[in-house]
C-alpha cells in the first residue's frame, strides 16, 4: 500500500505562483490542509486524481497538519462531492479507499480524541476499528488511546468510552454479535409471554461460528448452535429498548422452547 499525502506546502516548503505571505510562525499558520480547504479547487484536482488512481493499486490519502475537528468534517464533505462527481462521469475509484490524518501538533492529539468519541456516539456507544478508520483515524491512534485510558476495549477490534457504561446490553448484542438471533426465554419475554426477566441472553447463532467470538465479559449469554437450515427459518426483526435486533417470530420461539425442554419456558407458555 502507498500513502499519499495532500498538498503540504508552507513554512520551509514554499511554492511561488501561491504567492503565501510571510509569517512569524509560519510551521503553525497557513500551510498544508488550510490552504486547500480555502482553495477547494486545488484541493479537489489531488482528490479527483487520487481516486482515480486507486482504481489501479492499492493506496490511501494522508491529511496534513490537522489542529480541529470542523476540518475533518469539512474534507469529507468535499471527498463525497469528488465521489459523487466521479460516479456521475462514471470513472471507476475504490469507494473504500482508506483515509487518515496525520499528529502532527498537540491539538492534533485533541482531534483524536473528539473524532473518536463522535464515532463511538453515532454507533450507539460501541464502534469497532474499522469505523474509527473511516472517520480518517489510524489504527495506532486508536491503540495510543486505549493505553492513555482514553478509550476501553469491549473485546478484539471493539472499543467505547473509558469509564461511561455508554452502551445498552441491546447495543452490545447488536454491534459484537450481529448474526446472534434472540431466542428461547429472551424471546418470551420480549413477546409478553413471560414475567421472568432472563439472567443471560439466550440466542441462536450458526454451528460455523467460532466459539471465540463469544467470549465476552460484558455480555451473559445462553447460546445455542444450530445448522444453517434452522438458522434463518422463523427469523424476523424487533426494537428492543430502541435497538432493533433478530428475533424469532412467536410461532418459532413457542416451538423452540418445547423442543429444547426447558422447565423455564415450559412454565411460561
Amino acid at each position: 500500500k502507498v500513502i499519499i499525502r495532500t498538498l503540504d506546502i508552507g513554512a520551509d516548503k514554499q511554492a511561488d505562483y501561491f504567492n503565501l505571505d510571510k509569517e512569524e510562525n509560519p510551521a503553525l499558520g497557513y500551510r498544508a490542509i488550510r490552504i486547500c480547504l480555502t482553495k477547494p479547487e486545488i484541493f479537489k484536482t489531488q482528490l479527483r486524481a487520487l481516486y482515480r488512481a486507486s482504481a489501479f493499486g492499492q493506496i490511501a490519502i494522508m491529511f496534513p497538519m490537522i489542529t480541529a475537528v470542523w476540518e475533518v468534517k469539512r474534507i469529507k464533505e468535499i471527498v463525497a462531492e469528488v465521489k459523487e462527481e466521479l460516479h456521475k462521469e462514471g470513472i471507476a475509484f475504490r469507494e473504500d479507499m482508506e483515509l487518515g490524518i496525520m499528529i502532527e501538533t498537540p491539538a492534533a492529539v485533541m482531534v483524536s480524541r473528539e473524532l473518536a468519541k463522535e464515532v463511538i456516539i453515532d454507533k450507539g456507544g460501541i464502534a469497532k476499528s474499522a469505523d474509527f478508520v473511516a472517520a480518517g483515524m489510524r489504527a495506532v491512534d486508536v491503540v495510543n488511546m486505549c493505553n492513555a485510558g482514553y478509550l476501553d476495549r469491549v473485546r478484539h477490534g471493539y472499543y467505547q468510552l473509558a469509564g461511561q457504561d455508554t452502551s445498552s446490553e441491546e447495543q452490545l448484542l447488536a454491534t459484537l454479535i450481529p448474526q446472534g438471533i434472540v431466542c428461547v426465554e429472551s424471546a418470551l419475554f420480549h413477546y409478553g409471554y413471560s414475567d421472568f426477566a432472563p439472567r443471560k441472553w439466550s440466542i441462536v447463532v450458526p454451528r460455523s461460528m467460532s466459539r471465540t467470538k463469544l467470549e465476552l465479559d460484558v455480555l451473559a449469554l445462553q447460546t445455542y448452535y444450530v445448522q444453517p437450515e434452522l438458522y434463518e427459518l422463523g427469523k424476523t426483526k424487533d426494537d428492543f429498548n430502541g435497538v432493533t435486533l433478530p428475533v424469532y417470530d412467536r410461532e418459532r420461539t413457542i416451538c423452540d422452547c418445547f423442543k429444547i425442554g426447558r422447565a423455564s419456558c415450559r412454565e411460561r407458555v
